[in-house]
């Protein structure tokens, strides 16, 4: 009871005559009830997103095909397929009253006898070995217990290479590589001239710089190192290799690199380097070369690579590691292949005298 009294008494009401007096009344003040808290706090939460923290990313459904396919990427999945159906047709035609796969289960010998056939006829036929050596790929990689029974169409392989070696990407100059800039820069061509550059000092595939992005080139500066820039690699060619990165980094920190890339990085709009097709690209190669009276295979577009590792590896005193390390080879046995200081040093004297005044003023 004596509770009920106290509150009627902060109220203001007269224990005598149970109403209010007047003056209590007026200056008495009314607390916020919880509805006004309330009604706070929900309009808050509706204009401000309560989980600021970057949420996880969805989860890839899981096909069976990614599995089966093994380590390689959709498009070799697709050319071996391609292939596999040419090769059952032809099976078809040849032992109707047997099917592929049950030669290679049930007379895994029977099935060799005829797969070396075919690769000497690819050889005849003058199929590419690319081609041929796909077609022994897909069968092992579709029967893994074939891998004994293809090792004669293998050596026959191994012979064709012998034969017929692959000619490595010809090495460009630097002083060739400049003059290509510069035509580029006159022809209002920018973008070409930075990944040409790109491409030369970062030691990059045809699909890494023509596949970079605004935001995979970042740079850096200190006292300690200096300024460099540093160039992400989201596919490289090694990522599906056991002992390959998903992602790679390369450092480009020549001076007069970094300057150059200072100047123009900044006037970029799009946040894709190349947004036309690689066919695109190889015709405005084109058009560089008969700018500079260069032959049609003189430079290719993996030169960049082979031209920015020779040049390194005369730079740094043929460095084998750190050029590796640069180039992102998994063995330093590979270098022999882009390394080619005799080419290199053949190409410029090849050239024209007058062409080679005007290249180099």
């Amino acid at each position: 009871m004596w509770k009920v009294q106290e509150r009627v008494s902060r109220l203001g009401f007269s224990r005598s005559c149970g109403r209010a007096s007047w003056p209590q009344l007026t200056t008495m003040r009314r607390r916020p009830g919880p509805w006004v808290a309330g009604s706070f706090w929900l309009v808050w939460f509706c204009l401000h997103s309560v989980v600021r923290a970057p949420r996880p990313l969805q989860q890839r459904e899981r096909q069976l095909s990614d599995l089966l396919r093994g380590l390689i990427t959709k498009k070799t999945a697709e050319e071996r397929s391609g292939l596999l159906v040419h090769f059952t047709a032809w099976m078809e035609e040849q032992q109707p009253e047997f099917v592929l796969e049950d030669l290679a289960r049930r007379f895994p010998t029977h099935l060799r006898e005829w797969v070396e056939p075919v690769t000497g006829h690819a050889f005849v036929s003058k199929w590419t070995l690319s081609r041929s050596s796909e077609v022994i790929n897909a069968l092992q990689s579709l029967f893994p217990w074939m891998r004994v029974h293809l090792a004669g169409s293998k050596r026959m392989l191994t012979t064709w290479r012998t034969l017929e070696p692959s000619t490595s990407a010809p090495p460009v100059s630097l002083k060739i590589l400049r003059a290509m800039m510069t035509t580029a820069i006159c022809w209002n061509w920018n973008l070409v001239a930075i990944l040409l550059v790109l491409g030369f000092f970062g030691l990059l595939r045809p699909i890494e710089y023509l596949s970079l992005l605004r935001s995979d080139v970042v740079r850096s500066s200190s006292e300690d190192t200096g300024s460099f820039y540093l160039l992400k690699i989201r596919d490289p060619k090694t990522r599906l290799r056991r002992s390959g990165a998903r992602v790679q980094t390369v450092r480009v920190d020549t001076p007069w690199v970094v300057a150059f890339l200072d100047s123009w990085l900044p006037l970029l709009i799009n946040e894709r380097f190349w947004e036309l097709s690689p066919s695109t690209w190889r015709t405005r190669m084109k058009h560089l070369f008969k700018a500079l009276d260069l032959e049609a295979n003189a430079v290719l577009r993996s030169s960049k690579r082979t031209g920015g590792a020779t040049y390194l590896f005369q730079l740094w005193e043929e460095d084998v590691a750190k050029l590796a390390w640069r180039g992102r080879w998994a063995s330093p046995a590979m270098l022999r292949i882009y390394v080619q200081e005799m080419r290199a040093v053949e190409m410029w004297p090849g050239l024209h005298a007058e062409k080679i005044n005007q290249l180099s003023s």
